[in-house]
């Protein structure tokens, strides 16, 4: 990656044996290289929370990666964190996919915190990951002011009536999104709904 100006999507879905080491290697291939739009790594259950460091390091100097695919991967909330971090100097990426990650309520804290000050990440996939009606708040909280966001995904997460209550008065708020997908969180009932 650091010398191939030609590669604009790579694949690596499913692949279990990259590590840590790989992905740190990739980060630092991202630093440098002006050309790659996309990465999927989805389902690679050997990258956890370091990848996230490793590839956020890079994106707060890369400014030409769009799309990153870590669903189903071990990323929990200090992964998150990373990622918030860069979001915070990424001007570029626009979708961002952790579905099925254990992330839990201090993940959606990190992440947010980035959400506040990007104005480039228009999609976010979070569905079917761990975090409850706190996580939601964090959300709500980044959502009342980020204004690039326009999808996000939250099916099949944890949360309930008091979660979507929150996020409900961040919409009141913001004017950008205009997709969100609570499907399949079984928590959330009639009041959630008012």
């Amino acid at each position: 990656l650091k010398i191939n100006g030609a590669l604009k999507s790579i694949a690596l879905s499913e692949c279990v044996s990259i590590g840590d080491k790989g992905c740190k290697a990739l980060g630092e291939g991202l630093k440098i290289n002006g050309a790659l739009k996309s990465i999927a790594l989805s389902g690679c259950k050997g990258l956890g929370d370091a990848v996230c460091k490793a590839l956020g390091e890079s994106l707060k100097s890369n400014g030409v990666l769009t799309s990153i695919n870590l669903s189903d991967c071990n990323i929990g909330d200090e992964g998150c964190k990373a990622l918030g971090e860069s979001l915070k100097d990424n001007h570029a990426l626009a979708s961002l996919d952790l579905a099925r990650c254990p992330v839990g309520d201090y993940g959606c804290k990190g992440l947010s915190e980035g959400l506040k000050n990007n104005s480039a990440l228009t999609s976010i996939n979070l569905s079917g990951c761990g975090f409850g009606d706190q996580g939601c708040w964090w959300l709500g909280e980044a959502l009342r002011i980020n204004q690039a966001l326009t999808s996000i995904n939250l099916s099949s997460c944890g949360f309930g009536d008091q979660g979507c209550w929150w996020l409900g008065e961040a919409l009141r708020i913001n004017q950008a999104l205009t997709s969100i997908n609570l499907s399949r969180c079984r928590g959330i009932g009639d009041e959630g709904c008012k």
